[in-house]
Order: C-alpha cells, then structure tokens, then sequence
C-alpha cells in the first residue's frame, strides 16, 4: 500500500526500507527542476525507486542517493532531463558521459532525454553509441530522447526491454547486433519519422 509524505509517495518494502512509486513536486516549487531523491524517508532507508515515479514533472536533472539499490523501468521518463548524478558511495549505479549504468556497466538504465541540450555543441551528439560490455538496456531506457537521431549497439548486447526507444521523435537510424536475443516489445513506439534498423550479424 502506498502511503506519502509530501512531495513523495512511496511503499514499504519486505525488509523495511522504501520505494518511492510517485511524486508530486512541480517545476514552479523552489529547486524543482533539479530534484535530490532523499536518501531516507521518517528514519527509513529509500532504496527503490518504481517505474514512472517521476514521470512528466519538468525536471532537469535529478540526484540520486548513495542509498539506491533499485530503479524500474525509466522513473524519469516524460522529463526534459538533461544530468543525472549518482552519489560517490553508490556501489548499485553509475553515470558515465551522462547516462546511467548499473555500476559494473552491464545495464544501462536511463539516458536522459535532452542530454547535452543547450551545451552550446549539441549538434554532434546526435549520435550516440552504447558502450562495450552493456548487456542489457532496460525498459524505456531511451524514451523521449528527441535530440538523437542514430545509435549504435554493441556486440554481445543480449537484451532490449520494451518500448527502450520510445518516442525518440527524431531517431532515424539504429543498428542491432546479432547477438540479441530478448528484443523487448513496442521498442520504437512513438517515433515518427521513419526509423531504419539494421540488424548485423556477428
């Protein structure tokens, strides 16, 4: 059952700690275009955060806690995020040129949507490639990524969650390794300009 203590909502899980499911701050609030998840709610560890929980609240960039252990499926999805960081003493996740990885790379959990947007260069980060060793993009990792318009996919990349790259509006060619073997569903939902996959052989 979910419960909340403004401006978050969040469970109790089986061993005690929080998972925080929904959130109610809006962008017009002091400081709510970069938003700090707390690392304890009431004496309480917040070690998950569920999927959607920060779904369209116009953020920009988000600090997570050295605390987070869990994330779902893309919590940050429907935001304008340019930065995510990630504690020091966060031994569960890591940022590397901006997106975020499980911390020995393996998964990469979510790119933030307007990565690089306003650095004055962001025309040649049109492109992005996932690196070496990510076996694993997770659900909606990508979603809403309007400013790429072609990624890259390494070898020995084994898995896509659903819907990993919807509504990247703009995105208009992707390459697939051969290697993948669990593509998740409705991986391209919401794009709309045409979108050439090609899967390559290994």
């Amino acid at each position: 059952e979910a419960m909340a203590d403004a401006p978050f909502e969040f469970r109790v899980k089986e061993d005690g700690t929080l998972e925080i499911v929904g959130s109610s701050f809006r962008a017009d609030e002091p400081d709510g275009l970069r938003h700090a998840v707390p690392g304890e709610i009431g004496g309480r560890a917040v070690t998950s955060i569920g999927p959607g929980a920060f779904r369209h609240r116009h953020l920009l960039h988000v600090s997570l806690p050295e605390s987070i252990r869990e994330i779902g499926a893309n919590p940050f999805a429907g935001n304008d995020l340019r930065g995510i960081s990630v504690a020091p003493g966060n031994r569960h996740f890591k940022v590397d040129n901006g997106v975020l990885f499980s911390a020995d790379g393996s998964r990469l959990v979510a790119y933030p949507a307007r990565l690089h947007e306003g650095s004055g260069s962001a025309g040649k980060y049109r492109h992005y490639s996932v690196p070496s060793g990510v076996r694993r993009i997770e659900p909606q990792a990508f979603s809403d990524a309007v400013l790429l318009e072609s990624i890259d996919l390494p070898g020995g990349l084994l898995e896509i969650g659903d819907e990993a790259f919807g509504n990247c509006q703009f995105l208009m060619r992707i390459e697939i390794p051969g290697s993948v073997r669990k593509p998740g569903i409705n991986l391209f939902e919401g794009c709309t300009h045409p979108t050439s996959v090609t899967v390559r052989t290994e």
